[in-house]
Order: C-alpha cells, then structure tokens, then sequence
C-alpha cells in the first residue's frame, strides 16, 4: 500500500539512513555555531533607527533600549546625531565596533549595498 501523502516522483529515504554530526573544532555542531549571534549578540547595529514614532526604525530602537538588551546598541541614520538619546552614526563605517548583529530597517532599495558595507567591516 502507497504512503497517500507520497509524491510519485519523491525519492525513497532509506530509514537506517542517519547524517553525520558535524562539528566544529571547538565542538559546536556546525549547523548552529553562527547563531548565537542572532540569538545572543553582545552588540546590535540598527540601521534606519529613526525618532519618528510609528517607523520600524523607531520601534526596534524603543524595543532593544526598554527590553533589557545589556551590550553597545548603536543606531545608524545620516539625518540624526540621535535616536531615541543614543549617539547615532552617519554610516556603517563609521561605527566603532563591529556589531555582532545588525538590523536593517531601511527601504529594500538599500538592503543590498548595506550588506555589503556590513561585509567590509567584518572582515
């Protein structure tokens, strides 16, 4: 009897079938050793904090600063010197650290040359 939820062109799994563990030097398993910046970073880069109320740029700011996050937050918007009473720089160059997560709220237009500025300062 057919599996019913079984495509005709999927291919059959061999059920003894078990991927290696790969781990990093250190021991992490590979698959996870990169998040713990996105689930712990010691520092966030908000690029397109902003103090208009309702603008993501806003909310993100407002969120990290009343949240509790401990480490650097540092906003990124050439048309401030502040956002929400945090220093805030004209560029990605311009920050002082390289931000363990950056957070990009800025029109889609600009994503891509920001993640490239983002991969120069990490390097």
């Amino acid at each position: 009897m057919r599996n019913r939820h079984a495509s005709e062109n999927e291919p059959v799994r061999d059920p003894g079938f078990k991927f290696k563990k790969q781990t990093t030097p250190t021991g992490i398993p590979r698959s996870i050793r990169n998040l713990k910046h996105l689930f712990r970073p010691r520092s966030v880069a908000v690029i397109g904090a902003s103090n208009q109320a309702d603008s993501v740029g806003a909310v993100l700011m407002r969120n990290l600063l009343q949240g509790g996050f401990a480490g650097p937050v540092m906003p990124v918007n050439p048309k401030y010197t502040a956002v929400a009473g945090v220093l805030t720089y004209p560029d990605v160059a311009s920050l002082p650290l390289t931000p363990d997560l950056a957070v990009i709220a800025t029109p889609p237009a600009t994503v891509r040359a920001l993640i490239g500025e983002l991969a120069v300062i990490s390097l």
